[in-house]
C-alpha cells in the first residue's frame, strides 16, 4: 500500500497531543547526545515528537507533507511557548536546510520503492553534519511505543545503502 494512502494519514493520532512516548523517546536522544543542538525529524505527522524534542533544547525542524499536519505541530509548538522551524513538502523533494546533528524518521523506512529509500538515504547523508553525528530509524513492536532503532553515522549509513559519496550541494 501506498503510505500516501495510509489510513494513518486520516488517523486522529496526527491531531493529538504529545503522548509520553514522544516525551521519552525526546529525553533518550537528549540524554545519548547532549552535544547535540540541530533535529530533523523526516514525515513529522502532527508534530508530537518535534513538539517534545523541542522542549528538550534541540533546535527542531520537521518536513511534513500534510498541510493539516505543519498546522497542528505549529499550534502545538505555540501553545507550550516552544520555537520550532515546520517545513510542509516531500522529503524527496524539499530542502529542510541543515547540516544537522541528529535525523529521526520514525517508522517511514518501507514507503516508495528501494530506489526511493536510496534516494531518501542520500539526501539524509547530505543533511546530516560532517562530525560525529547520527540518523536515527525506529521499529515499532507490535502495538507498543515507538523505540529509537540504531544509530548510523554518515559512513555506515552510506556503507550499507552502497552509497559512495555525499550529493552535490
Amino acid at each position: 500500500m501506498n503510505g500516501l494512502c495510509s489510513p494513518f494519514n486520516r488517523s486522529p493520532y496526527y491531531s493529538a497531543p504529545p503522548h509520553a512516548t514522544h516525551v521519552e523517546a525526546a529525553r533518550r536522544l537528549r540524554g545519548q547526545y547532549p552535544q547535540a543542538t540541530r533535529l530533523l525529524e523526516l514525515g513529522a505527522g502532527g508534530g508530537q515528537f518535534a513538539v517534545s524534542a523541542a522542549a528538550e533544547g534541540f533546535r527542531v525542524t520537521a518536513l511534513e507533507l500534510r498541510a493539516a499536519g505543519v498546522a497542528h505541530m505549529l499550534r502545538l509548538a505555540r501553545e507550550r511557548d516552544l520555537s520550532l522551524s515546520a517545513v510542509q513538502g516531500d522529503f524527496y523533494a524539499a530542502d529542510p536546510g541543515g547540516p544537522f546533528d541528529l535525523i529521526v524518521y520514525w517508522d517511514g523506512f518501507g514507503i516508495g520503492s528501494d530506489d526511493d529509500q536510496r534516494r531518501l538515504l542520500t539526501r539524509m547523508a547530505g543533511w546530516l553534519a560532517p562530525r560525529d553525528t547520527r540518523c536515527w530509524t525506529s521499529t515499532r513492536r507490535g502495538t507498543g511505543p515507538v523505540t529509537p532503532g540504531t544509530p548510523a553515522t554518515p559512513t555506515r549509513t552510506r556503507r550499507c545503502t552502497g552509497l559512495t559519496a555525499r550529493p552535490a550541494a
